[in-house]
């Protein structure tokens, strides 16, 4: 609407929520949360619904993570209704899935099959594979605790087909240990383990990928914080020599004024002087 100031606000606030995405991942916590509220915040300002479809979504997911249930439902089901609002409603069953997770977390599993079907199927009528595939590894498990153990195989394998297709390494790993639980339910050892192997295998690799990414990230907090520092102490520096700078003038002043003093002060001795 050419209003630049909303503008700017509307960057800030996704600048925050994409740092909160970042910290939730590497689960520091309090971090993910504060960068989180500060975006809600921003984009409540100017009324930014698109935004906050987006930022409550990915809040409630790292709440569901964080194990704040409560929090999670909460957040999806705001995002379900800036969604509708906003037109945004491509994400919807990465909304539904969430609260079909909260649902299967809290045993509560009637809500959690109702809500996770309706996510995968969201997902389909918006070709949203990815979305579709993380919906497919909670009804693997949800259908393993009713001992439907048929059906969990067939979630997590189709999971592990389009984790494939879109190329998902962490999501790959999953599938494949949801296949290889199935199998064990089904009494199917060697075809367990051999999942079981090609999972640790990926988890082995992932696991060190990583720890490299959270340790360049750490060398990259840790680089900013160590400028920030030096920044702190230059500024430091900076304010002493104008204390310092400021004094001397002070005391220049007071040594022009006091010579003034003096001089003034004998002229009038030589005059009385004279006078005398």
């Amino acid at each position: 609407d050419g209003n630049v100031h909303n503008a700017r606000l509307i960057i800030l606030a996704s600048i925050y929520q994409q740092t909160g995405f970042l910290f939730g991942v590497l689960n520091i916590n309090d971090r993910a949360t504060i960068n989180y509220q500060e975006a809600i915040k921003i984009s409540e300002i100017v009324d930014d619904k698109v935004g906050l479809t987006d930022i409550t979504m990915n809040f409630g997911e790292f709440c569901l993570r964080a194990n704040k249930l409560d929090s999670a439902f909460m957040l999806e089901k705001m995002a379900l209704q800036y969604s509708n609002i906003s037109g945004l409603k491509v994400l919807q069953g990465f909304m539904m899935r969430v609260i079909g997770q909260v649902y299967l977390q809290k045993g509560k599993l009637d809500s959690a099959k109702t809500y996770l079907l309706n996510a995968a199927k969201a997902s389909q009528i918006q070709n949203n594979l990815a979305d579709e595939a993380d919906t497919y590894i909670p009804l693997s498990e949800l259908y393993k605790i009713n001992n439907q153990f048929d059906s969990s195989l067939h979630y997590a394998k189709k999971s592990l087909e389009i984790y494939k297709k879109v190329r998902v390494p962490a999501g790959i790993n999953k599938a494949y240990s949801a296949i290889s639980a199935a199998y064990e339910l089904q009494g199917k050892s060697d075809s367990a383990f051999a999942y079981l192997r090609i999972a640790k295998t990926f988890s082995d690799s992932l696991s060190k990928a990583e720890i490299q990414k959270i340790y360049q990230f750490q060398n990259i907090d840790f680089n900013y914080k160590e400028a920030l520092q030096e920044e702190q102490k230059q500024q430091g520096r900076r304010a002493n020599r104008l204390k310092i700078y400021g004094l001397v003038s002070c005391l220049g002043l007071i040594s022009i004024f006091s010579l003034f003093l003096f001089r003034n002060n004998r002229q009038k001795q030589k005059a009385n002087s004279q006078l005398q």
